[in-house]
């Protein structure tokens, strides 16, 4: 009798193990074909993206077949600037198989009330690994810094100076607040496009070891040496605990970082706001296009990481950064 008591305890546990893996967002992926050869994107299997045309309207949408989902769409950028091509895309959920989504997809490209209509990117971290926490007497293995390979500047040649009106923005997986190497006198700004409201905290660590190459503290016998610890900085999250992210939290987060910098400059003449961008998909993605431009135009240098698989960007468009513009490292 205790056997089967024990047996049906497994089946219950294994139900709730299967149940919370039913509700994680799914994905699939497409090959594409570029002057580079095959890449393969990998795209939200919940959502397409849409751009309407200049005079279509949801409600002369609705009445078409191809389009009974668009009852649902969410405007992309609930915030867009007044008179923005933003304005006119959105994003229509949807429940189903793949093939569905696929024969939704090519419905609504034929419908001549969209001008645009995209799978949903899955946006990426481009590091798969997570930093641990090290000491700073552990600065030899920043190899960057330090003399452990031929030619190396060393960390002692690298100039210091003041820099109280720089401000950096990490825009990725949110902040690791609290961590003992950061100087938190010096966190100006924090924002959390997944969950607006809540703390833009990092599930994930791919945020906070990026902040950390430039604003760790130096010469603290704790952590690393960042590149500019004498830097402010803020965080912005857009991407999920698996370092995934979508079109719609990445354009939120951008409209924030702009509004951000067009009200600090206000107050701060000398201010000067630096973005980083390290995620992207292999595929060009307008509405997150338009959102880095506005962002440019309230003055913010926007820096985006060409990533780790040996793209050419030039002949593969890698959003954000292959957006013009922006300074692909």
């Amino acid at each position: 009798m205790r056997q089967w008591k024990l047996f049906w305890l497994f089946v219950f546990i294994l139900g709730l193990g299967t149940l919370k893996a039913s509700q994680e967002r799914s994905t699939f992926s497409l090959t594409s074909i570029t002057k580079e050869g095959p890449v393969m994107v990998e795209y939200w299997a919940d959502e397409l993206l849409v751009k309407f045309s200049p005079l279509s309207a949801l409600s002369t949408s609705q009445q078409k077949p191809a389009t009974r989902y668009v009852g649902a769409a969410q405007p992309l950028a609930a915030s867009a600037p007044t008179g923005s091509e933003l304005g006119r895309y959105a994003i229509i959920h949807y429940s189903g198989n793949i093939d569905g989504l696929q024969a939704l997809h090519s419905g609504l490209a034929a419908d001549p009330s969209f001008e645009w209509v995209s799978f949903s990117p899955v946006f990426r971290t481009f590091q798969d690994s997570v930093w641990p926490p090290t000491t700073d007497q552990l600065i030899s293995q920043q190899w960057a810094l330090w003399g452990s390979f031929p030619g190396s500047i060393g960390w002692d040649k690298i100039p210091r100076f003041t820099a109280n009106h720089v401000y950096f923005v990490v825009m990725d997986t949110g902040g690791c607040f609290g961590h003992e190497d950061l100087d938190w006198s010096r966190n100006f700004w924090n924002f959390n496009a997944i969950e607006p409201g809540k703390p833009a905290v990092d599930d994930n660590g791919h945020g906070c070891a990026v902040t950390s190459v430039v604003t760790a503290k130096a010469n603290n016998s704790k952590g690393i040496a960042g590149l500019a610890d004498f830097v402010k900085f803020g965080f912005v999250k857009v991407l999920d605990k698996k370092g995934r992210g979508d079109a719609s939290a990445i354009v939120g987060g951008l409209l924030a970082v702009a509004e951000m910098a067009k009200e600090l400059k206000q107050r701060e003449r000398y201010a000067r706001v630096i973005l980083n961008l390290s995620f992207g998909a292999p595929e060009y993605i307008p509405p997150v296009a338009d959102a880095i431009q506005i962002v440019r135009q309230a003055g913010v240098i926007v820096v985006a990481a060409a990533g780790n698989s040996a793209l050419n960007i030039d002949r593969i468009f890698v959003t954000p950064a292959s957006v013009p513009g922006v300074i692909a490292v």
